[in-house]
């Protein structure tokens, strides 16, 4: 007789529980979609914050990651960012001619 009364008692736990899931799944009330939320945000700093995933000194060949700055530098620096500034200049010239550019002060 105990044991017939326990299985009904957790059979009712189970369905409720099941029942309760349900309607969290198909039509969750915003505070369960706030705990929801905070859940995955806490887990995503927890993956985050693993100790691989801080940044390691690495041994790499410096000088092409400097001449390449250093081109790219140069290409600004010289005609091509002369180019680019005079292209800028008459595109605000041309805005601002057919009331495009707005100044917010």
């Amino acid at each position: 007789m105990r044991t017939r009364l326990s299985f009904y008692r957790l059979r009712r736990s189970y369905v409720c529980l099941g029942r309760f899931i349900g309607a969290a799944m198909h039509a969750p009330s915003h505070c369960q979609m706030q705990a929801v939320m905070f859940a995955g945000g806490l887990l995503l700093l927890l993956l985050g914050l693993n100790a691989e995933s801080f940044a390691r000194p690495i041994l790499v060949n410096q000088e092409r990651f400097c001449e390449a700055t250093n081109a790219v530098l140069t290409y600004v620096e010289g005609s091509f960012g002369a180019l680019v500034l005079v292209a800028a200049g008459v595109g605000a010239i041309m805005s601002a001619a057919f009331g495009q550019f707005r100044h917010n002060p």
